[in-house]
């Protein structure tokens, strides 16, 4: 029997976006065909946001589809959607135009969108979501919300135990309009110590992807999605600077409950001060990031810079734009040609891995095709360009090659403290990123193809933590990564982009069984000599079950 485990998925959060009136459940799939009559009553013209409809609003983790996955364990995101991000939506008229009359049902509903841009009890929504998940399964399955680590039961068909992640301090906060820091902590204080005579909070993220945490810390940019859909992304580029005083207390505050810090959003300045601070405090739990995209490379090191990938700079408004090649993951084989990493600085980096390995953490490798570093690239009017448009040609030789670019925003504080610009030395990695007329010739044969670049760039994912084991402490370390580390964090129904061979909770086990039967050779492929014990099989079902399970299973066994 398969199972599944996931540290990061959202069962809940587009049932916050449907009608008030009409009763919803997270049990319900939304499908394709429930939004066919919406996109029949739009112009391909008017609706440029189409591919974003189409490719996230479809449900991917309700819990129907968890149960039929054979999911038996998993981290619910609770979330309160981020009152900047709302705004952001609802100030796009086309869009808001689009909700209106595109005749989506109950799923997309404007009155609810106007309505949480404008919400300020961000701990009240959170309630709203566990109501939601003890919504009546009329037959489909059961949900369990783990206490104790003996009630957990993986054998038990049609059953799914969860335990609870909070994506974002925002969440926790009974008025967002308060600016009292005191009072923002106690209340914090007080809501989470209500919640967890509940359900068990396994983590919690102290930042997401507006800047109302900036009074905990600094975010990292997240929002290339919306920018490349004609919204207004500027509200929510980052604007802080690392980790701050309160930030400091909230870190002491979750220690103090038994819970674990998820790194996921924080730019990576306050990574670094919450590493230093952990250090400097003797904080000895587990690290975790619970979704999360690899960049590849070292933010600083003697081998290698993050500033040797920029290819380009320019100060907007409150922020530095950086333009960021795409590092190659490996040119051990040409099954791996022109297979790259996002190295925005939302993902990890590698001294990232160091300290969450180190701490006996766990890190969920995102089923987000972008967060992979899979983008598309077309030809158009005799140039490469791909959905962001971030196609720079460079000289190089003789040769104008077209380079793929990540756009990535940072602070101008943060620019100007935390290492982000090596002046003239800016670069000089260029050849070492993804070129767009290369990469276009690999996915040019069909959807076959592009689907199976993404499946490359999961496993370019999961080998790149591998080696960073083995650079630790050889089989040693390339064991604990495959063997404890590392699990899935797909962050479905988190509003992404899933990679097209798992593109939901019942096609997980496509990724699996394509994973166990290839895993040995590919890593063969990028120079890795595992053990022999480390089969195709056993790791998959460490990877995509057991490491989570037995992660969550220790801390459940000692919480309290």
């Amino acid at each position: 029997m398969e199972r599944f485990f996931d540290a990061h998925l959202h069962p809940t959060l587009k049932n916050h976006f449907s009608d008030p009136s009409i009763p919803t459940s997270p049990w319900e799939s939304i499908l394709y065909r429930d939004l066919t009559s919406g996109f029949r009553a739009l112009s391909l013209i008017k609706c440029l946001i189409r591919p974003f409809l189409e490719n996230t609003i479809v449900s991917q983790s309700s819990l129907e589809q968890l149960v039929k996955g054979n999911y038996r364990l998993a981290m619910a995101a609770l979330f309160f959607p981020d009152r900047d991000l709302m705004k952001a939506i609802t100030s796009n008229a086309a869009f808001m135009d689009i909700i209106e009359k595109g005749k989506f049902g109950k799923y997309l509903n404007k009155e609810r969108f106007e309505y949480l841009k404008d919400a300020f009890n961000g701990y009240s929504l959170i309630l709203e979501d566990l109501t939601l998940l003890k919504s009546a399964a009329n037959g489909k399955g059961e949900v369990i919300f783990l206490q104790k680590g003996a009630e957990f039961s993986e054998d038990k068909n049609k059953t799914l135990s969860l335990i609870f992640t909070i994506e974002g301090l925002h969440c926790l906060r009974s008025n967002l309009n308060e600016i009292d820091q005191e009072i923002i902590f106690q209340d914090i204080k007080r809501n989470l110590i209500s919640l967890q005579r509940e359900v068990f909070i396994s983590s919690i993220n102290l930042t997401h992807i507006d800047n109302s945490n900036g009074i905990f810390s600094n975010q990292a940019y997240a929002m290339d999605g919306l920018r490349n859909s004609g919204m207004d992304d500027i509200p929510l580029r980052p604007v802080g600077n690392g980790l701050t005083e309160l930030g400091k207390r909230m870190v002491d505050l979750l220690e103090e409950r038994e819970v674990l810090t998820d790194i996921k959003h924080m730019s990576w300045p306050a990574r670094k001060e919450l590493y230093s601070y952990r250090k400097r405090k003797a904080i000895q739990s587990p690290l975790v990031c619970t979704h999360a995209g690899l960049t590849g490379i070292w933010f600083q090191h003697s081998t290698e810079k993050f500033t040797d990938y920029i290819l380009g700079t320019v100060k907007i408004g409150l922020q530095y734009e950086l333009k960021i090649g795409k590092p190659v993951f490996s040119d051990a084989h040409r099954i791996f040609d022109q297979v790259c990493f996002n190295a925005s600085t939302i993902n990890l980096f590698n001294e990232d891995l160091i300290e969450i390995y180190n701490s006996d953490g766990l890190i969920g490798i995102s089923l987000d095709k972008r967060i992979l570093g899979y983008t598309e690239v077309d030809w158009k009017g005799g140039f490469y360009t791909n959905t962001s448009e971030s196609v720079l040609y460079f000289n190089e030789g003789t040769e104008k090659v077209p380079r793929i670019i990540d756009t990535d925003f940072i602070s101008e504080e943060e620019f100007n403290s935390g290492g982000f610009n090596a002046g003239s030395q800016n670069g000089k990695n260029q050849t070492k990123t993804v070129r767009a007329d290369l990469f276009h010739d690999r996915i040019k044969d069909g959807l076959a193809q592009e689907y199976d670049m993404q499946y490359l760039h999961f496993v370019a994912n999961i080998l790149h933590a591998v080696k960073m084991g083995g650079l630790l402490e050889g089989e040693k370390g390339m064991e604990k990564m495959l063997t404890r580390v590392l699990c899935i964090g797909s962050d479905f129904d988190g509003l992404i982009d899933s990679i097209g061979i798992a593109s939901k909770a019942t096609k997980v086990i496509n990724l699996k069984k394509q994973f166990q039967r290839e895993f040995r050779r590919l890593a063969r492929k990028a120079g890795l000599d595992l053990p022999a014990h480390l089969t195709g099989p056993y790791v998959a079902n460490r990877i995509f079950y057991e490491n989570g399970r037995d992660f969550v299973s220790k801390r459940l066994s000692s919480w309290g």
